[in-house]
């Protein structure tokens, strides 16, 4: 598959690798912004903490946000593959455990702004891929 088609929308059964792109390429801009700003973004995410948020931690964020929306981009053209479906559960729910534990264990995230959105849609997300699951995979 050339890169070309990774820009294309995909070309799937059901809603499931829409919402994936569009979740994908917005994971890309936000990585693009926090490159580009610096720590100030980053800031919002991690909500009341006292830590200090340095390029370091902002980098390092966009960083895993490219890596998760190339993953996505992989399994939305690879909806069939199921190891392709299976590391994505995988990570969706390793992503959901590292907000859980940031928030609720070591406190360097706030539940608000920052957080809210990313563990709900990434929650919710996790549940609709369990949910059609074999519908891709067999």
């Amino acid at each position: 598959m050339s890169l070309i088609a990774y820009v294309l929308p995909p070309a799937g059964d059901g809603l499931l690798p829409y919402a994936l792109y569009l979740a994908a390429i917005s994971k890309l801009v936000n990585s693009f912004r926090t490159y580009s700003t610096g720590p100030h973004i980053v800031r919002k995410a991690y909500g009341y903490s006292t830590e200090p948020v340095t390029s370091v931690h902002s980098r390092t964020f966009a960083t895993f946000a490219t890596t998760f929306a190339i993953l996505r981009l992989h399994m939305v053209f690879n909806m069939y593959d199921p190891m392709v479906y299976r590391l994505n559960v995988i990570v969706q729910a390793v992503f959901i455990a590292h907000s859980a534990s940031e928030w609720l264990t070591y406190g360097t995230i706030g539940w608000g702004f920052g957080l809210i959105g990313p563990v709900f849609s990434n929650a919710v997300t996790l549940v609709w891929m369990m949910w059609v699951w074999g519908q891709y995979v067999s």
